[in-house]
């Protein structure tokens, strides 16, 4: 499962005040969230003063792909799958993929060539994230 997470901690500014720094990350192969808290404690120990604010299962089914440089970010990309079920109905299904890109160009792009890997799916939206990265 994908579970995402938010942790506070104070970090020392450039003037060497104290300021309260907020940080969300995608947890990803957790399975409880007892796991998450503890994956994110542990990745996080050395920091000053830090708590786990919140931790929630992701709406993500996937992460598309990895971080290839230090400039990419997050982007959640919403794919609809259309189908007919055995009444004749069109259905609708949607869901949501992480993926890591330079621009919002090149996140399309990258969600284009995902959805284009054999699956019938159109692209419905694509947003930029404050998420830092995946654990």
């Amino acid at each position: 499962m994908i579970y995402e997470g938010t942790i506070q901690y104070i970090a020392v500014d450039k003037n060497g005040n104290d300021k309260s720094v907020t940080a969300r990350y995608i947890l990803k192969d957790i399975d409880t969230f007892t796991e998450a808290e503890t994956k994110l404690t542990y990745e996080f120990a050395p920091l000053t003063a830090l708590d786990v604010t919140a931790i929630r299962k992701s709406q993500l089914k996937e992460i598309v792909n990895g971080r290839e440089s230090d400039d990419e970010q997050i982007y959640i990309a919403t794919l609809q799958d259309v189908f007919t079920d055995d009444e004749g109905n069109e259905k609708y299904i949607e869901y949501k993929v992480a993926l890591f890109a330079l621009s919002m160009d090149d996140a399309y792009a990258k969600t284009k060539a995902q959805v284009q890997q054999g699956y019938d799916l159109s692209i419905v939206g694509i947003r930029k994230t404050k998420l830092i990265d995946v654990l």
